[in-house]
């Protein structure tokens, strides 16, 4: 086993446990396809409809709205992506299933941000090895 599949298995044993670490790392944990989920592929998806369907939250729909980059640090891929949800209810902080149409469902740890004139802003911060 090598050092990602490691981690990879450890971090989703760890949320399929109840573990989650708040503002540490957001995980896209599904298996197959879970190393897909990069800055790269957020960058492609700025400005894009994300939507939940988690937890009695079904149909909230986001835009991602900002991807920004984390520290440096030899062999990890650190960033943090930023939605933006309608006014209503407040999320609280979770992991969501979250689905994009290009690329189907994944689940990410999302945290509230600030509030504006514009909406509401959550973030997930990711913590990958490069």
């Amino acid at each position: 086993m090598d050092r990602r599949q490691f981690l990879s298995t450890g971090a989703a044993a760890c949320v399929a446990l109840g573990f989650t670490a708040p503002n540490v790392m957001a995980a896209a944990i599904q298996q197959s396809g879970a190393a897909k989920y990069t800055k790269q592929w957020f960058q492609q998806a700025l400005n894009t409809q994300f939507h939940l369907d988690d937890n009695g939250w079904q149909g909230v729909r986001m835009e991602l709205v900002a991807v920004a980059d984390g520290p440096q640090s030899n062999g990890l891929d650190q960033f943090t992506t930023v939605f933006r949800a309608d006014q209503g209810a407040p999320l609280p902080p979770g992991l969501y299933h979250v689905k994009h149409s290009r690329d189907g469902w994944f689940q990410v740890y999302l945290e509230r941000g600030q509030k504006n004139d514009t909406g509401l802003h959550y973030h997930a911060t990711f913590n990958l090895l490069a």
